[in-house]
């Protein structure tokens, strides 16, 4: 179901009020963005909601702490006025490009404002950063990667209250978010810049969209040429770390299978029914509060967990991962190794000793992703026995004058232990 279809449906009729559209955004937001307007207005500069933002307001979809703004003017100046005299702060700026990052110190808490030169792009080669030079919004939206992203709503002040021009839609994005399609702008767009395909495929998968066929058409051009191939390892990597937070990871995969662009991301990459149960159970530990790991490390160990030894290896040697998620491919191959063995543990004391070295992330996403009795008792030590671990090891007893032989076995032995309930860490160290 496409979300938020029934707002949609509503906002779409042919006598809806963009106005409306504007209005859902929060109050708070509105009087910022009415500030930065009236600004704007006193400099000669036109102010645009553009983009993904417009997309999401007319589903129905809470716009998040990100707004994207068209600024048909100068970027640099407008910034520096903003910064006198709104709570804002700069986050970053790209001068060349005609854009600038701000963040709100105060109310509302945490908005990011986003704003870019209207412009005109050149790609004088595949996969490379554009020229550009700046150019009226008309010719702005052409640049745009797909037709439910061309979308623009002009922004007016009139006595301090925020007001809104008509929909900008050149291309039919409207028609093409009813009928659930994706539709590139023009038939050069993934050989200008591929990552189009990698985003395409998040909104394919979070709005349940279809590609048209000329755009499947160009998209099978763009892979026979193997345009993903000149992307550099960076923007793949940005790109994978963008699918770990949509709200269905597995469903990009299952996307990116049907497109057949899951090499292109991990060699070994792909969709199972068991990867989207995992999924399933994981989101509904993560709601609950069951777990308090990060979301996206878990959800990015359910996504490498079928890979067989040399993908793993192959991924940790091409990607420049952080540290936590390279012991966690790591942790994950050692466990699948284990997993047999764990059966044959009879008492508690040795399967501690034997999960003990593995990080909580590799034991819940090997919890999560198996349905076996192995996966159980790793489940039964993360849950009643992790918690139950020494708060000092044989190490600290040593650091503390223990010397090595049977009073340092003792003193282990009756070493406080932590009886909090799960998840409670080990809190050595500090």
């Amino acid at each position: 179901m496409l979300v938020g279809s029934g707002s949609f449906a509503q906002h779409c009729s042919p006598a809806y009020d963009v106005s409306m559209v504007v209005s859902e955004l929060s109050t708070d937001v509105q009087r910022l963005l009415a500030a930065i307007v009236a600004i704007a207005q006193a400099q000669h500069i036109r102010i645009f909601l553009v983009g993904g933002g417009v997309r999401d307001l007319l589903l129905g979809v809470d716009a998040g702490r990100d707004i994207d703004l068209a600024v048909e003017g100068d970027v640099s100046a407008l910034t520096a006025t903003l910064l006198t005299q709104l709570p804002l702060r700069l986050v970053a700026q790209h001068t060349s490009f005609g854009t600038a990052t701000l963040i709100t110190n105060g109310s509302p808490a945490r908005l990011v404002i986003d704003l870019a030169r209207t412009r005109v792009e050149h790609y004088p080669q595949p996969a490379v950063l554009p020229e550009i030079s700046p150019a009226p919004l008309a010719e702005d939206l052409v640049r745009r990667d797909f037709s439910i992203n061309a979308l623009a709503i002009e922004l007016f002040v009139d006595n301090e209250i925020l007001h809104t021009g008509e929909l900008i839609d050149p291309f039919g994005g409207v028609r093409d978010l009813a009928a659930r399609q994706l539709r590139i702008l023009h038939p050069q767009s993934f050989r200008d810049d591929p990552t189009r395909i990698l985003r395409g495929l998040r909104l394919a998968a979070r709005l349940d969209l279809q590609l048209v066929p000329t755009t499947a058409a160009v998209l099978s051009d763009a892979l026979a040429a193997e345009y993903l191939g000149l992307l550099s390892v960076e923007r793949i990597q940005n790109e994978l770390c963008l699918m770990l937070g949509e709200p269905s990871p597995a469903a990009v995969v299952q996307r990116a299978d049907t497109w057949r662009v899951s090499s292109a991301l991990a060699p070994g990459l792909h969709w199972s029914p068991a990867l989207a149960e995992a999924e399933l159970r994981l989101q509904h530990a993560l709601a609950t509060g069951q777990i308090t790991t990060s979301a996206n490390l878990l959800f990015a160990g359910l996504l490498t967990y079928s890979l067989n030894a040399a993908a793993r290896t192959a991924f940790l040697q091409h990607y420049r991962l952080p540290t936590e998620f390279s012991r966690l491919v790591v942790e994950i191959g050692a466990l699948h190794e284990l997993l047999p063995r764990i059966m044959a543990i009879k008492y508690e004391s040795a399967l501690e000793q034997s999960l003990r070295p593995f990080s909580d992330a590799a034991l819940l996403v090997v919890h999560y992703a198996e349905q076996t009795p192995a996966s159980d008792r790793i489940g039964h030590y993360v849950q009643k026995l992790r918690p139950l671990a020494p708060l000092l090891d044989g190490r600290d007893l040593q650091r503390l004058g223990v010397s090595p032989g049977p009073q340092l076995r003792r003193a282990a032995r009756y070493a406080p232990r932590c009886t909090a309930r799960w998840p409670c860490r080990n809190t050595r160290g500090g």
